[in-house]
């Protein structure tokens, strides 16, 4: 487990350096990217839940144009939650955005020390 740290010691004595990049991608990876793709994912599956719209085809309801009315509602439902979703896409595309700028100015930085 020392192995690595003290190869990159002997060739680079500023490990917190390399261990800070490590860090930044990890941040960037833990709590921008992977915890927004999984709400978004979320959120699209229960926007797109082919469950609801088989429920209401296959009702039992004996009076057929409520169970049309019942269709057109879910499917303007569906709408609209279908634009708060874009909407929230892309405000989560620029805070992904962010982490990535993140650690881009931290690779910066670390060849910035590399060069001086």
């Amino acid at each position: 487990m020392i192995f690595p740290s003290f190869a990159i010691a002997i060739y680079y004595p500023q490990v917190g350096t390399v261990a800070g990049l490590c860090g930044a991608f990890a941040t960037m990876f833990c709590i921008y990217i992977l915890p927004i793709a999984t709400y978004l994912k979320h959120r699209w599956t229960q926007i797109n839940n082919p469950e609801k719209i088989k429920e209401l085809v296959e009702a039992d309801n004996m009076n057929l144009r409520q169970s049309i009315e019942d269709i057109k509602n879910y499917q303007n439902q569906k709408s609209s939650e279908m634009n708060k979703y874009i909407m929230l896409a892309c405000l989560c595309f620029v805070i992904i955005m962010y982490g990535i700028m993140v650690f881009v100015l931290n690779v910066n930085s670390f060849i910035h020390t590399i060069t001086s």
